[in-house]
């Protein structure tokens, strides 16, 4: 649409060389606000600033999280001007975690739109146009122990960023027996007491080739469907399977009761087991968080011994290939707990020094001599071997 055709713009026949005299060039967005006002410094900051410089496919998808942003201040009767930490707090909690939000999001989507508002608002605060920066940011180690800013809102990478995680095959043995036998019976017993018809809310996988889509089947949201990934745990407790026998939990782990393992069970059950130990005169003790511990230190060991012992038969081109390919073992396991940096990742390295000294004094023989048994006055007495040159007296 030319701009005769447009009622507004009648009579601007020089409209492109006005466009060129301030800046603006074909492709640029210009975001007015619902009650069709223009923002005189928005307007710069998208057409004059570093954004126009942007490749296009960043700034249109800058400009869809802009969009999002402005419409939810408008929510609350507010400008991007007005926006503060906890409209940008509520905000990301909305995109991310809401249940009223069928289409939440992931890390990498909410961590790309985090950028897109930091680059504006530093650019405002810049220009004097605010004098506060809504999104608030924190000092942290870098990788390279340097001092960076980030942004402080709340992480949601660590517990929702999906990871792959290995085992052994006897605990795969030990897992899928698991899922036959107890998992089933239990499972069984609950869908005849009609447990899971009681279950408020459902949100049920029906597609077995998508697993990863579920759908709301009641309230607000009935009929929408959502990633699964981005389920809190609350949710997920609440997470159904349609399978051909009738609706079970999607949740791996479940109780006698055939429903899904609360937090409070998990810990009770650790609790439990501990109790178990010490009466039964067992020096162990173990929680929850100490699984992730052993599991980090007995993978970093076993991919350590695996890579020296490749590297041992190789020449330096084939270990400089070998390294770029299969990477160090430290950061295979960062990225397996979620870290950001490989610093907090270093703290396991003392755990396997500590794992080596305790194996090694475990196997010291018992004949050794123990040298408290060594009498004082014996102490002391040893020569020095013969070959020892003479010690000679040195005047400082």
């Amino acid at each position: 649409m030319t701009g005769d055709q447009v009622p507004v713009l009648a009579g601007w026949k020089d409209l492109a060389e006005r466009e060129d005299r301030v800046g603006i060039h074909p492709g640029d967005p210009i975001l007015p606000s619902p009650a069709y006002r223009i923002d005189e410094a928005l307007s710069r900051y998208l057409c004059r600033s570093s954004f126009a410089r942007l490749a296009q496919e960043t700034k249109r998808n800058y400009t869809d999280d802009y969009c999002l942003f402005f419409d939810f201040l408008w929510g609350r009767e507010k400008a991007w001007r007005d926006a503060t930490a906890d409209d940008l707090w509520d905000f990301e909690d909305w995109r991310t975690r809401s249940l009223r939000n069928p289409r939440r999001i992931g890390g990498a989507r909410w961590n790309r739109g985090l950028a897109a508002l930091i680059r504006l608002y530093e650019w405002a605060v810049q220009r004097d146009h605010l004098t506060v920066n809504p999104v608030i940011m924190r000092s942290v180690l870098g990788r390279s122990g340097q001092r960076v800013l980030v942004p402080a809102a709340r992480a949601i990478a660590k517990r929702n960023s999906a990871r792959w995680v290995y085992e052994p095959a006897s605990v795969r043995r030990d897992l899928t027996a698991y899922a036959a036998e107890d998992r089933r019976w239990v499972i069984e017993d609950a869908r005849d007491a009609g447990r899971y018809r009681k279950i408020r809310r459902p949100i049920v996988i029906f597609d077995p080739v998508r697993p990863h889509l579920a759908q709301y089947t009641s309230g607000i949201n009935r009929g929408e469907k959502v990633d699964v990934r981005l389920l809190g745990p609350r949710e997920r407790q609440r997470l159904l399977i349609d399978t051909e026998q009738g609706l079970e939990p999607a949740m791996f782990w479940l109780g006698e009761s055939g429903m899904p393992l609360t937090l409070s069970a998990w810990k009770d059950m650790f609790t439990t087991a501990n109790q178990r130990c010490e009466e039964q005169g067992l020096d162990l003790f173990a929680h929850a968080h100490l699984l992730r511990h052993t599991f980090a230190v007995i993978t970093l060991e076993q991919l350590q011994r695996g890579h020296i012992a490749a590297l041992g038969d190789m020449n330096p081109a084939q270990r400089l290939h070998y390294q770029r390919i299969f990477g160090d073992p430290m950061d295979w396991v960062r990225r397996r707990l979620g870290h950001a940096s490989q610093l907090s990742t270093l703290i396991y390295l003392h755990a396997l020094q500590e794992l080596e000294m305790e194996t090694r004094m475990a196997l010291v023989p018992d004949t050794w001599e123990d040298p408290r048994d060594t009498p004082a006055a014996a102490l002391g007495d040893e020569k020095p071997p013969r070959d020892l040159p003479e010690e000679k007296e040195t005047t400082w």
